[in-house]
């Protein structure tokens, strides 16, 4: 795909801003701008932990929404590590909290896909879309769910996350909790609202997971909830 660049061509009756408007509707697009090497630096010292180097090479002028070659931002590597005092860093400094790499996974995603609860604190205390996808419907609660990461998704289901957004083959975090066994999520899933009878395309429900897996203690919740197949 065309990398659109900043570049105004005269003769063409294109202007600069036209060029980065066409670009802003481009999805998948590559970057706007090359790496310089100090922002290749800065994504290492994310990657690393090193808020303090990270810091500097802001000052030196690193950009600070930089991409790597998965379009994976200093953010997003910290997030993901659970670099709490970078993450905490770069928002103040202005990183753009909703920023997506190329599977549309926004900083959020991974520190949630991850487990990294400090890290998920700090991105919704920010205003991080909670309900943000990738590229194949999940969101970071259903994530979270997937990977059994509790902490994060109650804190998710706290903060306001949807509970009923349907996924990679429909399936819903209630899903993957009645898959995967915590009763506490559950409960909080159902008290917020999750869709007991929600149904994937190959007609599995929350329900069916508990029983094929043997959640005892899931079923009678969703069923106590009316849940009915």
């Amino acid at each position: 795909m065309e990398t659109w660049t900043m570049e105004t061509r005269t003769g063409t009756g294109r202007s600069a801003s036209l060029v980065v408007a066409l670009a802003a509707l481009c999805a998948g697009c590559e970057p706007l701008r090359e790496n310089k090497p100090v922002d290749n630096d800065f994504l290492e010292a994310a990657r690393s932990g090193d808020a303090e180097r990270a810091r500097e090479l802001l000052d030196a002028g690193a950009y600070i929404d930089s991409r790597d070659r998965t379009g994976r931002t200093a953010l997003m590597h910290a997030a993901m590590r659970g670099h709490a005092e970078v993450v905490a860093m770069l928002i103040e400094a202005g990183a753009d909290v909703d920023a997506e790499d190329r599977d549309e996974y926004t900083a959020l995603i991974h520190a949630a896909f991850w487990g990294k609860a400090e890290a998920v604190a700090l991105l919704i205390d920010a205003g991080a879309d909670l309900d943000a996808t990738t590229e194949t419907g999940d969101t970071a609660l259903i994530e979270a769910c997937a990977q059994r990461r509790a902490e994060v998704a109650a804190m998710l289901i706290k903060a306001g996350a949807d509970v009923n957004v349907a996924g990679n083959g429909d399936s819903t975090a209630l899903m993957s909790i009645a898959f995967n066994g915590d009763v506490e999520i559950a409960t909080l899933l159902i008290d917020m609202g999750a869709d007991v009878n929600a149904r994937r395309s190959d007609g599995m429900t929350a329900l069916r997971y508990a029983i094929e897996r043997g959640r005892s203690e899931i079923a009678d919740l969703l069923r106590a909830a009316g849940a009915t197949r």
